[in-house]
């Protein structure tokens, strides 16, 4: 048997000072879908990007996404009954750059591709995948809370998806590379 020492880059167990910096580091070499998760409420409609998101079940059809509690539209999220979310392919990035960027809520759905309904949460027209449905449960998790979504719709299209990893937007690698062809 080998014994491994000082193994580079190494999380302690209890993750704290310097070292919950390793693990935010290591946590950003996940690759994760991108979304924009989307609600309406009296105020108008109110969006974010995602990339904690993952199906929970086929039968019933759920999904969840997990939601930072210090995000700007944190207590509107939580109040909602009914949301969208739409997982974002390659040719979407200036969207999401849309809903990342610090200028305002209202810019957020300035795209044509938005369809703004008064009593349901907005749909984007493009992306992968589209999700409506229930918010089924709510879970306080530490700084974040996970969202599962009873889905009641959904779509989808044949596209490459725009991906989040080590901080940054990534596209996958063509096909034509693809050993497996």
């Amino acid at each position: 048997m080998a014994l491994v020492q000082d193994a580079p880059q190494s999380c302690s167990a209890s993750l704290q000072g310097e070292h919950q910096g390793d693990f935010v580091d290591a946590a950003a070499r996940l690759a994760a879908a991108v979304a924009i998760v989307a609600g309406r409420d009296d105020a108008g409609p109110f969006g974010l990007v995602v990339s904690s998101l993952t199906i929970l079940s086929v039968a019933p059809p759920r999904l969840l996404f997990c939601i930072r509690k210090a995000a700007s539209i944190y207590d509107r999220l939580l109040a909602s009954q009914t949301l969208s979310l739409t997982v974002l392919g390659a040719e979407d990035e200036d969207e999401a750059a849309a809903f990342t960027a610090r200028n305002g809520l209202g810019s957020r759905f300035s795209s044509d591709r938005w369809s703004l309904y008064p009593t349901r949460p907005p749909r984007y027209d493009g992306g992968l995948a589209a999700f409506e449905g229930e918010v089924f449960q709510k879970i306080s998790a530490a700084s974040h809370t996970i969202f599962i979504l009873n889905v009641e719709y959904c779509q989808h299209e044949e596209a490459d998806p725009l991906l989040y990893f080590n901080r940054s937007y990534r596209r996958l690698a063509s096909a034509e590379r693809n050993p497996r062809g």
